[in-house]
């Protein structure tokens, strides 16, 4: 079982990874100014997608950080996976920031 970590910079990438393979994603968000990352597409019977924790980089107030996310390769196939970055309030059309992964996901 391997672990990959991707982050902002990784968003529209192709991976592939095994299945038990663990993906972190490391994502900038702004929870303080409402803008949190949910996902909009996923694969339930191939990956398992979990929000794990935020991480505060700068301790001001308002301050942006990091959340992670843990994605788990559960079975063999490809898939993408969609987060967006908005507010609960507003709707996903206004997001302020998309991230897309696809995983080909070997047995």
């Amino acid at each position: 079982m391997g672990e990959l970590t991707l982050t902002d910079a990784d968003d529209g990438r192709r991976v592939g990874v095994r299945v038990g393979d663990v993906i972190m994603l490391h994502l900038t968000e702004n929870a303080a100014g409402g803008y949190q990352w949910r996902t909009t597409h996923d694969d339930p019977a191939r990956v398992d997608v979990r929000r794990e924790r935020y991480d505060t980089v700068n301790p001001a107030t308002g301050s942006a950080g990091i959340t992670v996310w843990k994605l788990t390769a559960k079975a063999a196939g490809t898939t993408r996976i969609e987060l967006k970055k908005s507010r609960p309030w507003e709707d996903s059309a206004s997001a302020a920031g998309t991230f897309t992964v696809t995983l080909d996901v070997a047995g």
